[in-house]
């Protein structure tokens, strides 16, 4: 309600500032444009206008740079959660490589299990040099 009251009491102010100046004019300079009488109210209202428009984009531009750094924000916890998994996935796989190379330690040593590298090489189990891939 006070802010109803308080609405009213400035618009009427305005109203009789408006009244009042009516008749009173003025040149202007607008870059360079030489414009006289040109009403004082027609002024003071263009000047409220581009001033309401220029608080408009303002905060236009606010709420963009605002959703852009909530979006980084939210992405940097993103990556930094894949970060943390990807280590623990490392970690996993360093220490299953740990244990398949104790396991094959011992393995090695059952002749039956065992087949040398040569023989693996020639059945075509192993090679030193890069296979090449044929698409088809």
């Amino acid at each position: 309600m006070t802010r109803l009251i308080a609405s009213v009491v400035v618009l009427a102010a305005l109203a009789i500032l408006i009244i009042l100046n009516v008749n009173y004019q003025s040149p202007i300079n607008l870059f360079g444009a030489q414009l006289s009488n040109v009403s004082v109210v027609v002024i003071a209202l263009a000047g409220f206008i581009l001033g309401i428009v220029y608080s408009a984009v303002l905060h236009i531009i606010s709420r963009i740079c605002r959703r852009q750094r909530a979006s980084l924000k939210k992405t940097g916890k993103n990556l930094t959660a894949k970060a943390t998994e990807l280590a623990e996935w490392e970690k996993s796989v360093a220490a299953d490589k740990e244990a398949g190379a104790a396991g094959t330690a011992a393995s090695d040593s059952d002749p039956e299990t065992t087949m040398s590298a040569s023989r693996m090489e020639s059945e075509g189990g192993i090679s030193d040099a890069p296979r090449s891939r044929v698409r088809q």
